[in-house]
């Protein structure tokens, strides 16, 4: 196949992306769910104190405590509105899902490039990529975390380059 080490090398790559992605947005479902998990919890165990408040902490000088438990439930209730974490996580689930099917596709597509013809794999790797054309869309509507990008990245790092010695070509 001409072009061989080329394509062999854009695989890994498209391979390593993949991972990568899955990785991301799986970690950022999960910490999406725990901060709407914990907003939450905090909303409801607030409200109750609020509640509780009229009763129990209208007393001169315990007033504050019912104020406050109002104002911040007030507050996380809006902010969940505006954060909208709901949407969030099922677009991320979504998207690690999708990029775990791209993953598997790659993963398939690098263990046949020996012996698959050059057009067979430009074919698949062309529909790989409108797959992830596709997804892009679907991406923007997220807000990237850092944080989350970077502890995938490490995590790709050192997975892959156990498996590989750290060369996309030990594999050959």
């Amino acid at each position: 196949m001409d072009g061989k080490p080329e394509i062999r090398r854009l695989i890994w790559d498209s391979m390593l992306s993949a991972d990568l992605n899955h990785r991301y947005y799986s970690g950022l479902a999960d910490l999406l769910q725990r901060w709407d998990r914990g907003a939450r919890m905090f909303l409801a165990i607030t409200s109750s104190a609020a509640v509780a408040g009229w009763a129990v902490w209208s007393t001169a000088g315990l007033s504050w405590i019912w104020h406050g438990a109002s104002a911040l439930a007030a507050v996380v209730a809006v902010a969940q509105t505006i954060l909208d974490h709901t949407k969030s996580i099922k677009t991320a689930g979504q998207l690690a899902g999708a990029w775990f099917s791209i993953l598997r596709d790659y993963e398939l597509l690098w263990a046949s490039v020996g012996t698959a013809s050059g057009k067979e794999v430009r074919e698949q790797c062309q529909r790989i990529i409108r797959e992830e054309k596709r997804l892009a869309e679907l991406e923007a509507t997220l807000t990237t975390r850092r944080q989350v990008a970077r502890r995938c990245e490490e995590e790709v790092r050192r997975f892959r380059a156990t498996q590989t010695g750290g060369q996309p070509d030990a594999r050959q």
